[in-house]
């Protein structure tokens, strides 16, 4: 649901994190980076301090992916960066836009990788 603060959330969750020298994944399917990055700044959150240090952030439009192809490509940012935390904001947007069997799939995945790098 749109306007309930998923983004305000997982922003404060991530950058906290981040600032504590935890490597975190942020991955957004609703907006664009840039749009990311001002939203924290606007709420006076600490993002320059971590960004492309231990936080990374990565944007896609998921309805131009298949759930196989969106599941690679976080299993590829995880393998490469390894973080503590994976913030995926949000799986209302993947909901919108995929099957909603494959995207059961697709999360059945994603907890097993999840859970196999703790």
């Amino acid at each position: 649901m749109t306007g309930t603060g998923k983004t305000t959330f997982a922003l404060h969750f991530a950058i906290a994190n981040a600032l504590q020298g935890r490597k975190v994944v942020y991955i957004t399917f609703e907006e664009p980076i840039g749009q990311i990055v001002r939203s924290a700044r606007n709420y006076n959150i600490p993002i320059d301090e971590v960004l492309g240090k231990d936080l990374e952030i990565f944007s896609w439009v998921p309805e131009s992916k298949t759930p196989v192809h969106t599941y690679i490509k976080i299993k590829e940012i995880v393998e490469e960066f390894q973080p503590e935390a994976l913030i995926i904001d949000s799986l209302t947007a993947l909901k919108q836009h995929t099957d909603e069997k494959e995207l059961a799939k697709m999360l059945r995945y994603l907890q097993l990788l999840t859970k196999e790098r703790r």
